[in-house]
This record gives C-alpha cells, sequence and structure tokens, in this order.
C-alpha cells in the first residue's frame, strides 16, 4: 500500500491488489478496474498529504491518541476488516461494535462479496 501511495503505477497498484485481495492476481495491466484505481489516485496530487497525515489504528496505535479516542465512543459501529488481528483491535476499542468476518476474501470486501456485503450494510442501518 505504501508504495502504490508513493508511486502510483500500474505495477504498484497491481502490487497491492495482490496484497489486499483474495485473488489478487486476477488483476493485470490490462484490468480496466487496475487503471481506474490508478487514475484516481493520481487525479486527486492534493489527497496525498491527506493520506501521508491520516491517523492510522493498525500503524499509529501505539504513539497514537486514536485508541483511547475509539474507546470513548458509544456510537453503534459495524467492523468490517481485514486483517483479522486489525479487525480484532478496532472491534475491542469501540465498546458498541459488532465484529463480522468473510471468508476467502480480502480487504477490498464491497470487490470480491459485493452481495454479502451489501445484505451486511443494509441490515446494519436498518437495525442497528
Amino acid at each position: 500500500m505504501y508504495a502504490a501511495f508513493a508511486d502510483p503505477s500500474l505495477a504498484t497498484m497491481r502490487g497491492m491488489m495482490n496484497a489486499f485481495l483474495y485473488d489478487g492476481a486476477r488483476y493485470g495491466d490490462d484490468d480496466l478496474m487496475l487503471q481506474a484505481r490508478v487514475d484516481a489516485w493520481t487525479s486527486r496530487p492534493e489527497l496525498d498529504e491527506a493520506r501521508r497525515a491520516s491517523e492510522n489504528v493498525q500503524r499509529d496505535s501505539l504513539r497514537s491518541s486514536l485508541p483511547s479516542r475509539f474507546r470513548s465512543c458509544r456510537c453503534t459501529a459495524a467492523t468490517i476488516h481485514r486483517p483479522l488481528e486489525n479487525a480484532l483491535r478496532l472491534f475491542n476499542y469501540l465498546p458498541n461494535s459488532r465484529l463480522v468476518l468473510f471468508s476467502q476474501c480480502g480487504h477490498w470486501i464491497p470487490v470480491e462479496k459485493p452481495d454479502e456485503f451489501v445484505r451486511y450494510v443494509t441490515d446494519f442501518v436498518q437495525h442497528g
């Protein structure tokens, strides 16, 4: 991911897809989605600084105030995340959260399991 942030290209985006997705190898240089991701990242250079400055609970948990701010959150939250260790960390930080796990699925759940994702999010929004 950090290589793609630093140099958004087909090669770095392909590497990110291989790391993020259960079957990232299915995205080749001729894949329109892969090129669309590169285009999306390169079309908004002003977002580079925002990405670098954003807090990240996985990356920054030891040096961040983010975990303590999460613990004070009383809203109901759905934790849909990967990898499992990070999902559990978020789940534990948010006192009113639910955790849903998807098998044979990587980080990009809406792309890899769109029907299941939509069903779960719709149910969560409707019923909390």
